[in-house]
């Protein structure tokens, strides 16, 4: 079983980070995001999230 090279993990990070950045500059994520409602999203940014690990556009 091939295992994944390390650090690729934190390079898709970054471009999904630069994907979202370019897709909704200066705008919040939540309003966009497919887990926009209240028993969805637990996180402590919402609904002003301007970066967010679980955002799904709908």
């Amino acid at each position: 079983m091939q295992q994944k090279p390390k650090g690729l993990g934190k390079l898709w990070r970054r471009i999904r980070a630069r994907w979202l950045a370019f897709k909704a500059p200066g705008r919040f994520l939540c309003d966009s995001c497919r887990y926009d409602y209240r028993g969805a999203c637990n996180r402590p940014e919402r609904p002003n999230a301007t970066q967010c690990d679980d955002y799904e556009p709908r």
